[in-house]
């Protein structure tokens, strides 16, 4: 059984029964050293981080230390993304819970027309939907600024998104009675 590693995305594959037939094409190192992390004791705890691995003949180095760290800092940054991306989704995920798309599209129309006739009423209806909507963004923004600030994978992955009180908060807006309203 082989250990093999692939050169370009590090895919590590452990016992390999035919390394030297299915793994010959060249993308692969067969049985490479791979930087690894070890306890106080000697017994092995994990391997080095991906990011950190380059390959040097037919083994697996670490990068020198500034390029663990320009790596360390690319890793932050695209954390640091993916949590804003996720944030966003969970806000609109909340909102489409409350509210349709079709409901949305529905409300916004109605209050474009509202503004155009200048029936203020309706418009008053519809715009509570808006400002919580708003404030919904308010709370998201917030928090992605808080990633932004994060300086280490952990805070990033701290950050949550709470919404409960903005969702109880819910002026329960219904085309109905936004249409209802003269």
């Amino acid at each position: 059984m082989a250990r093999v590693v692939n050169k370009t995305d590090f895919r590590v594959i452990e016992s390999v029964h035919t390394p030297g037939t299915d793994y010959e094409n060249g993308d692969w190192l067969i049985n490479p050293d791979i930087p690894s992390i070890y306890d106080n004791e000697g017994n092995f705890v994990d391997y080095e981080p991906k990011r950190y691995w380059k390959v040097s003949g037919d083994n697996i180095v670490l990068k020198s230390a500034a390029k663990r760290a320009e790596a360390d800092a690319q890793h932050l940054l695209e954390s640091k993304e993916y949590k804003k991306a996720v944030l966003k989704e969970e806000l609109g995920e909340a909102v489409s819970s409350k509210y349709s798309h079709n409901e949305k599209l529905s409300l916004l129309l109605i209050l474009q027309l509202a503004v155009a006739s200048g029936n203020t009423a309706r418009v008053n209806y519809l715009a509570q939907l808006a400002a919580w909507i708003d404030q919904g963004q308010e709370i998201l923004y917030a928090q992605q600024d808080n990633v932004d600030a994060a300086t280490n994978i952990e805070e990033v992955d701290s950050i949550e998104l709470d919404l409960d009180s903005w969702l109880a908060a819910d002026p329960q807006v219904v085309i109905r009675t936004a249409k209802g309203i003269e």
